[in-house]
This record gives structure tokens, C-alpha cells and sequence, in this order.
């Protein structure tokens, strides 16, 4: 029987609520390889928007990131270079 695997291996990474932070994931997401796998986190329904509230990404070597994409909004430069990265 296998152990279920609680929390990240290398620990829950911290928010990225800032520009700077925000720049450093993406310097390290390009230096990764492979595909990255992304999920994000949404509060639905008749109280709240469907937008996104948590971005999480993974690339292998290029570390595991979570984005809190408010602070940014949807057109900021940043998710346009991560965009970049993606294709």
C-alpha cells in the first residue's frame, strides 16, 4: 500500500501576489522543460465571478508556482509574457 502524497515534495510554494515575484517564476518556468501543466481555481456560482482566483503551474526543472491573479488583471504584461512561454 502506497503513502498518499499530502503536501508538495518540496513544500507549498508561496503566492505570487507582486510583479517581482512574478518575474522570477517565469525566468524559472523557461529554464524547465517539457510541457507545464496548469489548473486553475475558481469561485462560481450566483455570489462570486467566474474568474480565476488561484493559478497553479508546474514544469519539470522549472519549479512549482502558484499565482494569485488578481493583484495582475487579465491583460497585464506578465501573464502576456507567460503567455509567450506557453506557446
Amino acid at each position: 500500500m502506497s503513502t498518499p502524497l499530502l503536501i508538495p515534495r518540496n513544500g507549498v510554494p508561496v503566492v505570487v501576489i507582486d510583479e517581482s515575484n512574478f518575474e522570477k517564476l517565469i525566468d524559472q518556468l523557461a529554464k524547465g522543460s517539457g510541457p507545464l501543466a496548469i489548473d486553475a481555481e475558481r469561485a462560481s456560482g450566483f455570489k462570486f465571478s467566474a474568474r480565476a482566483y488561484l493559478i497553479q503551474i508546474k514544469r519539470h526543472g522549472g519549479g512549482l508556482h502558484l499565482i494569485d491573479p488578481i493583484p495582475f488583471g487579465p491583460s497585464h504584461q506578465l501573464f502576456q509574457e507567460l503567455n509567450t512561454l506557453l506557446c
